[in-house]
C-alpha cells in the first residue's frame, strides 16, 4: 500500500511516519519546502517526497498521483493571527478533500488526523464520549471542527477521523 502523508514531519506526524515505515507501507510525503525535517531525517532516504501545500490544489493533485490512501495529519497548532488556523485546519482539509475526490475511484481511505480539542473540555465528574456533541473553546479546536465537517460532509473517499488526546 502507497501512503501519502501530510504533515509527516509534526509530532504526531512523525510518529505516524515511524509506524507506516515499520510496517512497510510505501510512504509519500507532502511537504512545505521550508518544513522543518528535524524529526524525521532518518527517513528521508527512504520515503519519496513531494513539496507543496494545502492551499496549492496542483500540488496536492500530483501529490496524490498513485496512492491508495490519504493520511491527513497537517494542521496547525500554533498562530500569530486567529484566520491562520482556519486557512490551514479548514481550508487545507476541504482542498484535500475536493483533490481527492476526482481521484475517489482508486483512493481506499481518507485518514483525518484532528484533535481532542474539538470535544471540549470535560471534568472528572462528566469525562467527555465519543457521542457527546463537539464543545470547542479555543480558535484552534474550532477550526479542526470544521476541518472534520470538510472531511465528514463532502469526501466521497471512504473516511475516518481520529481525534488523539
Amino acid at each position: 500500500m502507497k501512503v501519502l502523508l501530510t504533515g509527516g514531519n509534526g509530532f504526531v506526524g512523525s510518529h505516524i511516519l515511524d509506524r507506516l515505515r515499520d510496517s512497510g507501507a510505501e510512504v509519500r510525503l507532502l511537504l512545505r519546502r521550508t518544513s522543518n525535517t528535524r524529526f524525521i531525517e532518518g527517513h528521508l532516504p527512504q520515503v519519496e517526497l513531494r513539496y507543496g501545500s494545502l492551499d496549492d490544489a496542483a500540488s496536492l493533485d500530483e501529490a496524490i498521483q498513485g496512492v491508495d490512501c490519504i493520511l491527513h495529519c497537517a494542521g496547525k497548532t500554533k498562530a500569530v493571527e486567529v484566520e491562520e488556523y482556519y486557512r490551514v485546519n479548514r481550508d487545507g482539509a476541504r482542498n484535500l478533500v475536493r483533490v481527492a475526490n476526482r481521484h475517489a475511484e482508486r483512493l481506499r481511505q481518507f485518514v483525518h488526523i484532528s484533535s481532542r480539542a474539538v470535544c471540549g473540555p470535560s471534568t472528572g465528574e462528566a469525562p467527555a464520549r465519543e457521542e457527546d456533541p463537539p464543545r470547542p473553546v479555543s480558535e484552534y479546536g474550532k477550526s479542526k471542527l470544521l476541518g472534520e465537517l470538510e472531511v465528514t460532509g463532502g469526501c466521497a473517499v471512504p473516511w475516518t477521523v481520529l481525534r488523539p488526546s
